[in-house]
């Protein structure tokens, strides 16, 4: 299993792959275009990293909670905020399936090739149901089903998805609305590997 303490070695270099860049600008893209973002919505991203996600989608939307477990990331985030002038966006230490859950605190929920890195995915999405509030949206970025190849054998516990089956799990967290596409590819090892966005609206009932 990949630990945090990896995420946090990474982290000072994090942002230097230009591939990921380039993956965070597409899913940016996408997330824009499938929902209406406006400033007034109030964004956690979990497993955020460096927090590239958050820098680009901020200019629409408002304030911004960029969590993760990696205190390296969260260091970076930091430094990142400081530089660019981003007082809306604030890095924040959060494990939705360990700590206390801010529930009902959040409009739109944002996770980028995070949930193949957990093992109670139902657990992780009936936790993203209760951070939104209702009619609230979650975004949920991650590998289609692949060989295991991304990461090698046993690095993480699922390797990637199939979005129709995910779909399924979030139905059953409490979500409606559910949408997904292919709308990148990562180039690793001379292959490519899909990524798809996954959207889902919040149900009234949890």
């Amino acid at each position: 299993m990949i630990s945090t303490e990896h995420f946090d070695r990474a982290a000072a270099t994090w942002d230097d792959n230009p591939g990921r860049r380039s993956r965070n600008l597409a899913i940016a893209a996408a997330l824009r275009q499938r929902l209406s973002l406006h400033r007034g919505m109030a964004m956690l991203e979990y497993g955020c990293g460096t927090a590239m996600l958050s820098v680009l989608l901020a200019p629409w939307v408002g304030a911004i909670t960029a969590a993760d477990t990696s205190e390296g990331m969260l260091e970076q985030v930091r430094e990142k905020v400081a530089r660019a002038g981003l007082p809306a966006l604030q890095p924040q230490r959060l494990d939705l399936l360990t700590d206390p859950i801010p529930t009902g605190r959040f409009d739109l929920v944002v996770s980028a090739m995070v949930l193949h890195h957990i093992a109670d995915t139902d657990g992780l999405l009936q936790a993203f149901r209760k951070v939104l509030r209702p009619g609230g949206f979650l975004a949920l970025a991650d590998l289609c089903a692949e060989d295991g190849s991304f990461h090698g054998a046993d690095a993480v516990p699922h390797p990637g998805f199939d979005p129709e089956r995910l779909g399924a799990q979030v139905r059953a967290a409490g979500f409606t609305a559910i949408q997904s596409a292919v709308v990148c590819k990562v180039a690793k090892a001379d292959r490519d590997y899909p990524v798809f966005l996954l959207t889902a609206q919040a149900a009234a009932v949890p």
